[in-house]
């Protein structure tokens, strides 16, 4: 098989017959930090520590039945699952590489798509560009393990925080253009809870930058792009 990518806590390869394999840490970390973040800001329903297969089965299934395009799952195992492999390019590599016309077309759908997943009452909490991919003029949704059928508030918040965070380490053109379709794809509610969410932002900026991305010149270029969204926003 080929790695296609080793995260913290998850690893992903393709097989040798095409599909792609994900599989599920049992040190779930994350989660613990997640469930942490949750407290501090008063919601006292915590996820489970193993529970991401099945989360991730049970949102692939929800997000399909109101018109979220998922990658089909084709097997389950206690440890893993099986994906179809989709041809085209994560969100974020796709915006580096397009006009600025097609960042604002992206901005909208992907604005819109989280919208519907809102108003749903459902929650990704985890909204990164890496997270979405796209095929063609399609924009599918990925990683789900986070996923929560019965949103609190602040999950809703997390997927825009994430959103936002990765969007910044694009170039500032492109990103600009990508977060006004955001916004009017989302459309109201956007703006609530705009400047604590620019405070969290700082920080998630710097630690994606630093610990995930690894890459000084990214984590400037997320900072650049904070400190302009920040000047807008005064």
């Amino acid at each position: 098989m080929t790695e296609l990518q080793r995260g913290i806590t998850n690893f992903v390869w393709e097989r040798e017959d095409g599909k792609i394999v994900k599989y599920f840490s049992k040190y779930r970390w994350n989660i613990i930090l997640l469930n942490i973040f949750k407290f501090f800001f008063m919601d006292f329903r915590p996820q489970g520590l193993r529970d991401g297969i099945e989360r991730e089965v049970e949102a692939k299934d929800k997000l399909s039945k109101i018109g979220v395009k998922v990658p089909l799952i084709t097997e389950k195992e206690e440890d893993y699952i099986v994906m179809e492999k989709l041809e085209g390019s994560d969100l974020e590599s796709f915006l580096e590489n397009s006009k600025p016309y097609r960042c604002f077309e992206k901005g909208l759908e992907k604005g819109s798509q989280l919208r519907k997943i809102h108003d749903n009452n459902f929650s990704l909490t985890d909204s990164r560009l890496s997270n979405s991919f796209v095929v063609g003029d399609d924009l599918f949704s990925l990683d789900h393990e986070l996923f929560e059928k019965k949103s609190s508030d602040i999950q809703k918040e997390l997927d825009l925080i994430s959103l936002q965070t990765s969007a910044r380490f694009i170039n500032k053109i492109n990103y600009g253009s990508f977060i006004k379709g955001v916004k009017e794809g989302y459309g109201e509610g956007f703006r609530k809870n705009l400047l604590v969410r620019y405070f969290l932002t700082f920080f998630t900026g710097l630690w994606l930058g630093t610990c995930v991305k690894k890459s000084p010149e990214k984590t400037l270029i997320n900072l650049k792009n904070w400190f302009r969204d920040i000047y807008n926003f005064i």
